[in-house]
């Protein structure tokens, strides 16, 4: 089979898990090839936006509907242009518009299937009605809770629909679409290291992820080094806020996005895990390929990546005070960083669930497991 990924993000996690899962399917001897967003062309981002929102505008009034075809060739014409990408056994592509470059590609790869994610909805629209005009069937693979409203505003369902997490797929769900969970695929060979136990990590710093939180832990630990490593793309104004509330702290280093993922949990002591919306993060896995404890704010799916057989050591607490939230996680951190100074080459911790407001620590139950070998390949979540 020829399947053809179309990606609206080409850095993080949904990128990441996309180039894995071509992998899998290219050695199991299919034709697989990959079209993804250039995140970092923030200019012609803007330009295709103007280009679409004048379309929209002219499409409301009888006098503006006749410059139609040309504004709307002129729309498709912006970030056309794809470039390859090397590194990979089969055929990448970034363009900074992938649903503008789609037809060239759908063109030379010739497709059997198409499968779409973390993509806007004008964009999976024309990706849709493209491929219905050529009878190509679709797959939209739902990595966040927002592409549920490709369905719905207006109506534009894929052949198959599957999500990354039980919490997408319900959602899905519960607008009227059958919707079945694919766990996305983790290689946590490519991401194990000896940690210098050193930092506590939090990759990704935006809102979304709970970038305050983190903060306000770094505040409440003083003596504790961190690292904010950053994942999806940042804007100037972001990144100079974040280096600015850095400097102040004095304990918080802003790393730039590293290609090589190993370099983000090498200095790992324990990671952060602060996502604010329902996910099923990798990140996990990736810590604790190397032993490395993650403590993550109580979500739905936060506690997905754990399997038979994997070891596991992840703290969930339940921050929905504000006030309180740093002092739930600083007391579920101080543990893991205390019992970090000492090398092991696995860990299995179990903490039990605390209200935001609880001041006793939770019970512990703690025991290591010791695997020489790594692990191969193991199904989770962005």
């Amino acid at each position: 089979m020829r399947v053809l990924f179309v990606s609206g993000v080409s850095v993080g996690g949904a990128a990441r898990s996309t180039y894995e899962l071509a992998a899998v399917l290219e050695r199991r001897g299919h034709a697989v090839a990959t079209l993804m967003k250039i995140d970092e062309d923030e200019a012609t981002t803007e330009r295709h936006k103007r280009a679409l929102n004048a379309t929209v505008r002219a499409g409301r009034h009888p006098i503006g509907r006749a410059t139609l075809p040309v504004l709307e060739r002129y729309r498709r014409s912006i970030g056309r242009r794809r470039s390859e990408v090397d590194g990979h056994p089969f055929p990448a592509w970034r363009a900074a518009q992938p649903e503008n470059a789609f037809c060239d590609v759908v063109a030379e790869f010739r497709p059997d299937i198409v499968v779409v994610n973390s993509i806007e909805r004008p964009a999976w629209r024309m990706i849709r009605s493209e491929c219905a005009r050529r009878t190509i069937p679709t797959v939209l693979y739902l990595r966040e809770a927002s592409g549920v409203r490709h369905l719905v505003d207006p109506p534009a369902p894929p052949d198959l629909l599957i999500a990354n997490a039980e919490a997408h797929a319900i959602e899905a769900r519960d607008v009227g679409f059958a919707c079945t969970v694919v766990p996305s695929v983790v290689d946590t060979t490519r991401c194990i290291v000896t940690p210098t136990r050193e930092r506590v990590v939090f990759v990704n710093p935006v809102p979304v992820y709970g970038v305050d939180l983190a903060f306000a832990i770094a505040q409440a630990c003083p003596d504790i080094g961190f690292d904010f490593v950053e994942s999806w793309p940042l804007s100037d104004d972001d990144r100079r806020t974040l280096t600015t509330r850095c400097s102040e702290l004095g304990n918080v280093a802003l790393i730039p996005f590293q290609q090589d993922v190993r370099d983000v949990y090498r200095p790992a002591r324990v990671l952060l895990m602060l996502c604010t919306v329902p996910s099923r993060p990798r990140v996990v896995l990736e810590a604790q390929a190397s032993g490395i404890p993650v403590v993550a704010v109580d979500r739905p799916g936060h506690g997905k990546p754990k399997r038979a057989g994997f070891p596991w050591s992840l703290s969930i607490v339940q921050a929905t005070a504000r006030s309180s939230g740093p002092v739930a996680c600083s007391s579920h951190l101080m543990p893991h960083w205390r019992r970090g100074s000492t090398p092991f080459e696995r860990c299995s911790t179990t903490l039990g669930t605390t209200k935001a407001s609880s001041a006793r620590p939770p019970h512990m139950r703690c025991a290591t497991t010791h695997c020489r070998t790594p692990w191969p390949m193991h199904s989770n979540t962005r």
